[in-house]
């Protein structure tokens, strides 16, 4: 089972690459994504399943400190939180 990453992000034209970048320099692939809009198109909500079975905490802490990511969180560490 792949892990995946669920990012909230300002919809701004760099948002996703720069999301991408840091992914991809941490030597992970993204295996699929997925993306909604908020309604008020100011946000993008990203569901992204990567190539581990565990991602790593210190990607997960270098996508916070992206000006544009709102949160960033996996799916496996909000399963723990019951969320």
């Amino acid at each position: 089972m792949k892990d995946t990453l669920n990012i909230r992000i300002k919809n701004q034209e760099t948002s996703l690459p720069r999301v991408l970048r840091v992914i991809n320099r941490q030597g992970h692939s993204v295996q699929k994504l997925t993306m909604t809009m908020s309604r008020e198109r100011t946000h993008m909500d990203l569901i992204i399943e990567l190539d581990c079975l565990d991602v790593p905490e210190q990607l997960v802490k270098l996508l916070e400190k992206q000006v544009e990511v709102e949160s960033a969180d996996t799916a496996s560490r909000l399963a723990a939180l019951g969320v």
